[in-house]
């Protein structure tokens, strides 16, 4: 489990210390402060050997189709678009243990860009990358893990009959904790239903439907039925037909999600953003406790985002009846360039509620 995030050059931060961490956290802060961004830099840092989690991102971001330069691909990971920076992101664990990840674009040392069967690309039809310097680079991630040696990971654009791709190369790491991220949107398809399915198979998929009934009472079951061409989720709730969880409403499915990422996630991290979209406030705090209990279960850290302060004092209020309060809010705060985060203790988050005064 982290106990303490430091985050250079990465989108908005120049440089951001987050500490302490505990198990369940929620970070909150005006919009374009960055809340989505430290998400996405855990993220990353978990897949330190995967370049093409790069692209899962922009994908979540809603960018579906990637430049044609290493820059315009890359470069709104770097701070100011300064593709000359280096990403760096430090994290320190709950035994103490260090670890670093590191993105830069460095020179590409192959005289030629392939495509992947080995042909060049302009036998491919498609224009050679190497005609300007900026396509002369390739994305290299870093990762130390003291007292491991450090491995290096690739990815480098190539053509293939006139269309442009990725070639990765990724380092031989080992075993990670796994990291989920759930981001507002686009969903990937077939995601919850794959996890579900897994869940099921291991017999640990009996807690899912308690939890679903805080949003449905008439819940009994869930199952995955194929509608069309892909499997669904579906839910009996005493109709006589099994119905698709989306049609019972974006709640459940997002609830849904939620536990699914937690239970896919033993030991690793969940990232949630924006968790209060699709619920009413009146069942964020049921949320938050399916949160705890779950988390605990399957031993996973949690970050969230919220904008919204019923979100906030749930959470408070939940964690707050526990013996341990095994919770924190941290509030981005932009001054000028530099990114601050204001963490909250018990009491300290207790006065600002009290005090109405702004924690969002």
């Amino acid at each position: 489990m982290l106990k303490a995030l430091t985050i250079r050059n990465l989108r908005c931060f120049k440089s951001l210390f987050v500490e302490p961490l505990e198990r369940v956290n929620l970070i909150a802060g005006r919009n374009n402060v960055g809340k989505s961004s430290l998400l996405e830099g855990i993220w990353l840092a978990h897949g330190p050997n995967n370049p093409d989690l790069s692209l899962r991102v922009n994908f979540f971001r809603g960018i579906q189709h990637f430049g044609a330069t290493p820059r315009e691909l890359w470069g709104g990971f770097f701070f100011g678009f300064d593709t000359e920076k280096t990403i760096g992101i430090e994290m320190l664990d709950d035994r103490s243990r260090t670890a670093s990840f590191r993105m830069r674009l460095v020179e590409d040392m192959e005289t030629d860009v392939h495509s992947p069967d080995g042909s060049s690309d302009e036998s491919q039809g498609g224009a050679p990358l190497v005609t300007t310097e900026n396509h002369k680079r390739l994305l290299l991630l870093e990762y130390e893990r003291p007292p491991e040696p450090l491995q290096e990971s690739t990815a480098r654009l190539f053509v293939e009959n006139g269309k442009l791709g990725i070639r990765s190369r990724k380092a031989d790491i080992g075993e990670m904790p796994s990291g989920i991220l759930l981001a507002t949107h686009p969903r990937v398809p077939g995601e919850d239903t794959e996890r579900y399915s897994k869940l099921r198979a291991s017999g640990e998929h009996g807690y899912l439907v308690e939890a679903l009934k805080m949003l449905e009472p008439r819940l009994k079951s869930l199952d995955v039925l194929v509608s069309g061409a892909h499997p669904v989720i579906h839910g009996d709730v005493g109709l006589g037909q099994l119905i698709p969880l989306p049609l019972m409403g974006e709640g459940m499915v997002r609830m849904l999600s939620i536990l699914l990422a937690l239970g896919s996630a033993k030991g690793g991290t969940v990232l949630v953003d924006e968790l209060e979209n699709g619920f009413h406030h009146s069942v964020l705090p049921d949320l938050w406790r399916a949160i705890d209990v779950a988390s605990q279960k399957y031993e996973c850290q949690v970050f969230a985002t919220t904008h919204s302060r019923e979100c906030v004092c749930a959470a408070h209020d939940v964690f707050a009846e526990k013996e341990l309060y095994d919770f924190r809010v941290h509030r981005l705060e932009r001054r000028e360039n530099e990114t601050k985060a204001v963490s909250y203790t018990k009491e300290a988050l207790a006065a600002a509620i009290e005090s109405n005064m702004e924690i969002r």
